[in-house]
């Protein structure tokens, strides 16, 4: 169950900065969960190693995730670094207990200064050297970045063990003895500071984050303005050759070469123009014979493409064939080929009809090459004569052919785009036309499948701009995204900055007051121990002191008594006893004062102890005085032990006076009975008789202080008793026991008991 909460402790510390990151596109390098793991295994040891591990396995699973990495991605970057977090908190916890204790009350310069530096920025540098060196080798990040990444690492977690570590320790149970009047000085202070560090860091980051926006949307603009610059000129090469063939009758393959050379040397992208005239059923053996002559090759048909290769087209009504290309080496292969067969140029070649204007088709696999290829065609309708041109089928007598350009945007990017002004963005040219899924025609620059990397842009937050034209009879969209060396080239963010410096203060803040607080909560604790510890004292030298003044007075009377009677007054040996009396009173007062003196100045210190242990302790002295009283001593609770932060010399004097006060007010053959009970709010000491009981109401406990039923008696026994309780926070009771007679029950807080650990001593 401990490992369990520990890993649930883990996952719910960490979401706050991974929900933050996600929602703000930031990275805060800020981990608390790393303070909490070092925590807990300062606090509970080796043991809770699993729960760390296991907590920072499903953190490293969630972070991935969220940003969209495949399961392959995950294993290689979940496991190594999991264990560096888990080995960085237990090396932290071992050195921390070895130099500073495995209870430390931070109160002393020493003791905050190794603390804070060991757990912080001396063990926190296993966890980036192992994470960042496994990314490296796995080719998740580059080495250039490397160091920058492993240093924003080593610098979240050594700030975030400085600030959370010593919240944490105040708030775990049992230790909040060392930290009376210290938790929310030092915590409220630090929490607000970081609160307003990281929410100025979150509004810096928002107003850089806006800046890129425009940035970026400000760079979409100016590539659709210089990308439709470049599409217009297609458009009036194209018109220019379209009018060419309008006034010509007839256009040969070298009158064509020499008039298309000049544009396609000087238009972008565009790597093929051809002349497709309009051939009839009734016209198409005589082209193919005029096709075969002009280019001296029997073989060329007008053919189409069925199930991916190229077959002699059916008998249609018309055809729309390739019958002069330039550059003509180049695109041989689509000689001949009809192109209206094809659904896509089909619909482009009827809009152009039926439009009269230059339409562009959707991508499609080019014919011509050794590879297939993705461009697009634009077609420009070219009559036979002024007129109305509806539809290809219907306008054989009107329409003469079209001239086509073959695009390929790719081409088109890489030379609009080759400037430096580009080299840190990605640009995809789509059609949407369709309004469907779009259909991706070009990217600049030319991207290769590569795995995912660390510092890639889907860490960040997902910047974007993107413009819509239309173009040819068809919709499309320019979408432009930053590339990483987008954000190395501009100027860095001033949030990370205003993050690291308001952390810093914090760190400075938050070991000043736990400084300033230790040392006033040392002074105290000391005072309020010395004056408790006065007071015992003065009340033991008051016991002792009492029945002494009484014989001192006895002494005297007797002395005077002796004086007016002349025959005793006439015995020297008498008058010497009575003198000799006398200074051993007054030695024995002298003594008094000493110990009283020597016992004031007398240091105390609380440590984790068995209260079962004291309780033994304590039984085994009475033993023997029970037994010749013939008294039963009987004990319950004692089986295991249970733990307690305490002086284990003022609780055994606390348990011994109630005992003896019990067997002393108990007659023969009565019982005395010692219970220690555990409850979820503390522990309870009780011991109760069979004697007569208190006298008088048991609810007011200041009636049994410094008063005594016993003859000679003067109560100083239950003013030792509420010393050593308040001296470590108990409360106390008096009552009537099942037994017949008293009851006193000491109750110890939870703050001051500990779990119980194993089994407990017998008593023999």
């Amino acid at each position: 169950m401990v490992n369990l909460a520990v890993a649930f402790g883990y996952i719910l510390t960490s979401s706050p900065v991974l929900w933050l990151n996600r929602l703000s596109g930031l990275e805060l390098p800020l981990s608390p969960a790393a303070g909490l793991a070092f925590v807990c295994l300062l606090r509970w040891g080796t043991p809770v190693l699993p729960g760390v591990m296991a907590g920072a396995l499903v953190f490293n699973l969630l972070d991935l995730a969220s940003r969209g990495w495949s399961i392959g991605q995950w294993a290689p970057l979940i496991g190594i670094p999991a264990a560096g977090s888990s080995l960085q908190a237990l090396a932290a916890a071992w050195l921390v207990a070895r130099w500073v204790g495995p209870r430390p009350s931070l109160s002393k310069l020493r003791d905050i200064l190794l603390f804070l530096g060991i757990a912080g920025p001396l063990a926190c540098v296993i966890a980036p050297a192992l994470g960042i060196s496994t990314q490296v080798l796995d080719g998740e990040l580059a080495w250039a970045d490397a160091w920058r990444a492993a240093l924003l690492w080593w610098f979240g977690d050594s700030i975030s063990v400085i600030i959370f570590a010593p919240l944490l320790l105040l708030m775990l149970p049992g230790h909040d003895v060392f930290w009376p009047g210290r938790c929310w000085v030092v915590a409220l202070p630090s929490l607000v500071m970081t609160g307003l560090a990281v929410g100025l860091f979150l509004h810096a980051g928002n107003l850089h984050n806006r800046q890129m926006d425009r940035s970026i949307d400000r760079a979409a603009e100016r590539a659709a303005q210089f990308l439709e610059m470049k599409l217009a000129w297609q458009e009036g090469a194209l018109q220019s050759l379209g009018d060419f063939f309008g006034a010509s009758q007839e256009v040969t393959p070298s009158t064509f070469r020499t008039s298309t050379r000049s544009i396609l040397e000087k238009t972008d992208g565009l790597v093929a123009l051809s002349w497709n005239p309009l051939v009839t059923r009734e016209q198409r053996p005589a082209f193919e014979n005029r096709l075969q002559e002009d280019y001296g090759d029997l073989s060329l048909r007008i053919t189409e493409r069925r199930q991916g290769s190229r077959e002699p087209a059916a008998d249609y009504a018309s055809h729309v064939v390739v019958a002069q290309i330039e550059p003509f080496e180049a695109n041989r292969a689509a000689l001949g080929y009809d192109i209206q067969s094809d659904p896509t140029r089909a619909q482009a070649l009827h809009r152009a009809v039926r439009i009269r204007s230059m339409q562009a088709t959707a991508p499609i696999q080019l014919v011509q090459g050794k590879q297939s290829q993705i461009g697009i065609l634009k077609v420009l309708p070219v009559p036979c004569e002024s007129g109305s041109v509806r539809t290809v089928a219907d306008s054989c007598q009107d329409l003469r052919g079209f001239v086509v350009g073959v695009f390929r945007l790719d081409e088109l990017l890489a030379s609009v785009f080759a400037t430096p002004l580009w080299q840190d963005l990605n640009l995809h040219l789509s059609d949407v036309t369709s309004g469907a899924e779009p259909l991706l025609m070009a990217r600049y620059p030319i991207e290769h499948a590569t795995k995912p990397r660390v510092d890639d842009t889907s860490r960040r937050r997902a910047l974007m701009g993107r413009r819509r034209f239309g173009q040819a009879g068809r919709l499309w969209e320019l979408e432009v995204k930053p590339r990483p060396s987008y954000f190395l080239n501009r100027p860095p963010s001033s949030a990370l900055a205003v993050l690291l410096a308001g952390l810093s203060i914090v760190a400075m803040l938050e070991t000043l007051l736990l400084l300033i607080t230790g040392i006033e909560s040392e002074s105290r604790r000391g005072l309020q121990q010395k004056l408790r510890l006065s007071l015992v004292t003065a009340a033991l030298a008051h016991e002792i002191k009492q029945p002494l003044t009484a014989l001192l007075f006895q002494s005297r009377k007797i002395d005077h008594l002796v004086s007016k009677n002349s025959q005793l007054a006439q015995r020297p040996e008498l008058e010497k006893a009575i003198i000799g009396l006398r200074k051993s009173c007054l030695s024995v007062s002298d003594t008094i004062t000493n110990i009283q003196l020597l016992l004031s100045s007398r240091q105390t210190e609380s440590v984790p102890l068995d209260l079962v242990d004291v309780v033994c302790h304590a039984l085994l002295i009475v033993k023997s005085n029970a037994a010749d009283r013939g008294i039963h001593l009987q004990s319950c609770g004692l089986e295991q032990p249970q733990m307690m932060i305490g002086d284990f010399a003022q609780l055994q004097l606390l348990v011994l006076n109630l005992l003896r006060n019990s067997l002393e007010a108990t007659p023969s053959g009565g019982v005395v009975e010692t219970a220690v009970v555990r409850s979820r709010f503390g522990l309870t000491l009780r011991v109760a008789d069979s004697g007569e009981g208190f006298i008088g109401d048991p609810d007011d406990p200041n009636r049994y202080l410094l008063a005594s039923s016993k003859s000679g008696g003067l109560g100083l026994g239950l003013f030792m008793v509420r010393s050593a309780a308040e001296n470590h926070g108990a409360d106390i009771r008096f009552g009537h026991a099942s037994l017949g007679g008293a009851q006193v029950e000491v109750f110890f807080p939870t703050r001051r008991s500990l779990p119980t650990v194993g089994p407990g001593r017998q008593l023999g």
